[in-house]
């Protein structure tokens, strides 16, 4: 899998009207088994998630990777 600023580099982080982060996998319907094996909120994924969390965040707190919201 490969990563890119601390996740993984399907994951493409857009913002709702509020502001607020959203996560889509961009490559889900061909996703890696490593992903598959990974239950959307079981406590490995859960793991996981807490773990870049801090990673993740830092790059939707970046100016640059927020794109202007949509009206």
């Amino acid at each position: 899998m490969r990563m890119k600023d601390g996740h993984c580099a399907a994951l493409e982080v857009r913002h709702d009207a509020a502001g607020r982060p959203e996560f889509f996998c961009t490559i889900y319907e061909n996703r890696p088994e490593i992903c598959r094996d990974l239950g959307r909120g079981s406590p490995e994924c859960l793991g996981d998630l807490e773990t870049k969390a801090a990673a993740v965040a830092a790059v939707v707190a970046a100016p640059s990777a927020r794109p202007a919201p949509q009206v």
